[in-house]
């Protein structure tokens, strides 16, 4: 549904008024963001000055937008909010503009980023509105300064388009999102395809007059042989078209800076065409395909072999010293195991760069963190996290908990522009290689009730909703837990539900009775997922998946450290199951790698005279330091059918060693699950 102006502009004001919105210091993670995908060696030699200059010359004040141009009418008076702003917006980041933040802050609150289906698979954005018919949107007008300009954009929909293929431009989005999904010999084709356009001066399309040619189709080829080139495709070609195509682009880039968008080739010159004028689309084109590194990071991703995504939910949320926050400080925080390492601090440096060592250790390349909303002691600890798992290939999602309460009327589309907005800037943007993706873009996790009213679309970000009963809520989407093994006893094997994404929920157990017991929860009874380990669920459930393994895209395991509802895996001692036992659930049950080594290594630091809750830290630091057997893959220990079942002991203090299947858990401090 179309909004005035009026009252986008309205938005604009209230979006930029309240306080969580935008930081003070977005500008400079926002040039970082864009600094973290310069091309130190462009493709081709511009004047990258002159490319900054041109764009910023070309910022409306008051607007918080480009126009098209300067001279060329309609376009001088004219603001196109795709592509051109949607384009611009991570070209000036990639130049270090601070100009970039005043446009994302606008495109984010009124326009959902101006994404459109297709252009934004320039900057890594998955698309899949090539082969649509394009139609252009009035979306309002304003009086900036005694100049009218007029608000639109590009929308691809309805279709199929049959004849999208004699059009160079959607030949290349065509290629490059054939290109990220993985399909290589697919994005090939279609180069071909592509050259064959090529009459040796410009791209010959069906949108082409004869005799003049458009400079952005030449930028959009380079950008595709670079993304070629970077997923491994040989193009014999490569060198004479890079050669050719560079010296189009060059000779274009105007004295302003900007590149003009069509020219002619006449007398062996290249020039611009008559009424040709730089403008801002075919400039930020130039930028991203030449100055970026995006079209090589869509190359490696369709070189890179999929695999299945492990994650573990994590909760950064501890303060050092039993008594301290969430180690048994109310009744809300009971906490009945104990680290290893002892009552740690989320904030120490050390202990979680062991933590995430121990997780990689254990097969898990993604974190999905907990986080209590701007300012909090959990958004103190996630740089933290990010700072620590740069080194060790992890990737980090986070999740939104409900910090304002239970209702979830709360959770407005005020309160979502402003959530977002305060993540990209400090996490997204900030850690551009170590955020977590979902189909190409960041994912957002939010436990419900968080999204249970309103979620917003917000294409430039995987939103999904965390939670239980994801039958009958309708509106969750993946489980934290599986919830709905609970009570089960005694059985062969176990079904797990696939969610949205190809999600499945799996847990060592759960058991919240303490909660219950001290008055924290009363919404519902208390729910035991295998609280004694004597059903050895936690095993079953990974047979499940290694069953199902073609069916799942995503695991993911309730949790690290969530000692409340005692679900953790993270190494500790459990004086429930037996008192001074080590419960060392370092892995998804041995799911990717044998833990023998491991378990040998701890063995020869156990002695007699550690007993109880004393363990030295130096049985951690060398079960991490420990090398690891087993075959390398997601699946690998059950590559063998000779390994049979699975090879996962606890240990005793005096060195027995008898059958068991992992740790404990923790919750949501004030607000509880939400059942």
């Amino acid at each position: 549904m179309k909004r005035t102006w009026l009252g986008i502009l309205i938005s604009v004001v209230l979006a930029a008024a309240a306080p969580p919105l935008y930081s003070g210091v977005y500008t400079e993670e926002l040039q970082a963001y864009g600094l973290g995908h310069l091309h130190l060696e462009p493709y081709c030699r511009l004047d990258v000055q002159g490319l900054r200059r041109f764009l910023e010359a070309q910022f409306v004040e008051g607007l918080g937008l480009l126009r098209a141009s300067l001279r060329s009418y309609p376009d001088n008076v004219t603001v196109w909010i795709a592509s051109d702003n949607l384009l611009a917006a991570y070209a000036l980041a990639v130049l270090g503009s601070p100009i970039a933040e005043k446009v994302f802050r606008v495109l984010m609150a009124n326009f959902s980023m101006g994404l459109n289906g297709v252009h934004e698979i320039l900057v890594g954005i998955p698309g899949d509105g090539y082969a649509k018919p394009d139609r252009t949107v009035l979306l309002g007008e304003v009086l900036v300064g005694g100049l009218r300009l007029y608000i639109k954009k590009t929308v691809f929909a309805g279709g199929p388009m049959r004849n999208w293929w004699l059009y160079a431009d959607r030949i290349v989005y065509a290629a490059l999102s054939k290109l990220m999904s993985g399909d290589r010999a697919a994005a090939y084709v279609l180069f071909r395809r592509l050259l064959s356009l090529w009459d040796g001066h410009g791209f010959r399309d069906e949108a082409t007059p004869s005799g003049v040619y458009d400079t952005y189709k030449v930028v959009l080829a380079l950008y595709l042989l670079r993304a070629l080139e970077s997923a491994g495709v040989e193009v014999s070609e490569a060198p004479i078209l890079r050669d050719r195509w560079c010296r189009i682009v060059e000779e274009l880039q105007s004295g302003s800076g900007g590149i003009y968008t069509k020219y002619v080739y006449t007398e062996q010159r290249i020039l611009p065409a008559h009424g040709s004028d730089p403008n801002v689309e075919t400039t930020a084109m130039a930028v991203l395909a030449l100055l970026s590194s995006f079209p090589e990071d869509i190359g490696r991703r369709a070189s890179s072999p999929s695999t299945p995504v492990i994650a573990v939910y994590y909760y950064p949320w501890y303060r050092e010293g039993l008594g301290s926050r969430h180690w048994n400080d109310s009744a809300l925080t009971p906490v009945v195991d104990k680290p290893i390492v002892g009552f740690y601090s989320s904030l120490d440096p050390a202990t979680v760069e062991w933590q995430l060592r121990m997780a990689v250790m254990a097969g898990v390349n993604t974190l999905f963190v907990s986080w209590w909303g701007p300012g909090s002691y959990e958004d103190r600890a996630l740089p933290i996290v990010f700072e620590k798992e740069r080194s060790l290939g992890l990737r980090v999602a986070v999740l939104i908990e409900p910090y304002l309460g239970g209702a979830p009327q709360l959770y407005t589309w005020r309160w979502w522009v402003g959530v977002l907005s305060y993540l990209w800037t400090h996490y997204v943007a900030r850690y551009p290689d170590a955020y977590a993706l979902l189909n190409g873009r960041p994912l957002v996790l939010a436990f419900n009730p968080v999204g249970l009213v309103y979620r917003p679309e917000a294409p430039f970000a995987e939103i999904r909703i965390v939670g239980n009963a994801v039958n009958s809520s309708g509106r969750v989407d993946w489980d934290l837990w599986p919830d709905y093994l609970a009570g089960i006893r005694h059985v062969a094997s176990v079904e797990l539900r696939i969610r949205k994404d190809g999600y499945v929920a799996v847990a060592p157990r759960f058991d919240d009775t303490l909660l219950y017991a001290l008055g924290a929860r009363q919404d519902c009874s208390s729910r035991l997922l295998d609280p004694l380990y004597l059903d050895e669920l936690y095993e079953k459930q990974w047979l499940w998946i290694i069953e199902h393994r073609s069916e799942v895209r995503i695991v993911a395991i309730y949790s690290w450290n969530e000692y409340h509802e005692r679900s953790a895996i993270e190494p500790h001692w459990d004086p429930v199951t037996h008192r001074d036992r080590l419960t060392f659930c370092t892995q998804p049950v041995a799911m990717l790698r044998s833990l023998e080594e491991v378990l040998k290594e701890v063995r020869g630091v156990l002695s007699s005279s550690i007993s109880g809750w004393v363990l030295r830290k130096e049985l951690v630091e060398v079960a991490a330091r420990s090398r690891l057997g087993g075959a390398a893959g997601p699946f690998g220990p059950y590559s063998n059918p000779q390994r049979g079942r699975l090879n996962f002991r606890g240990l005793t203090s005096p060195g027995v060693a008898r059958p068991l299947w992992p740790g404990r858990a923790a919750d949501t401090p004030s607000v509880g699950q939400g059942y």
